[in-house]
């Protein structure tokens, strides 16, 4: 995906603390919080209704924070041994 493309921002509903909210996020991080959810065999649904209540309030920045988090992880030396990557 081109980075322009990553970079238009996608309107979208999940379900938060019970109740059906409106989200805006970058195509980028739709795409990176799905495969995240995929790899963790949960639904975007899940994983947005697992926010606490103060994540809740900037749950937008709060779900760009835990997917950077997510593949940050990986990148390190530690994150590659465990995916078979690396020497």
């Amino acid at each position: 995906m081109s980075e322009q493309k990553d970079a238009i921002m996608e309107r979208r509903f999940v379900y938060l603390q019970n109740k059906r909210q409106e989200l805006l996020l970058e195509r980028a991080f739709w795409t990176r919080l799905e495969d995240l959810c995929r790899r963790e065999k949960t639904t975007v649904h899940e994983f947005c209704s697992r926010m606490t209540p103060a994540e809740a309030d900037g749950v937008a920045a709060a779900i760009r924070v835990k997917v950077l988090d997510y593949f940050c992880s990986a990148v390190t030396e530690d994150g590659h041994r465990a995916a078979g990557h690396g020497s």
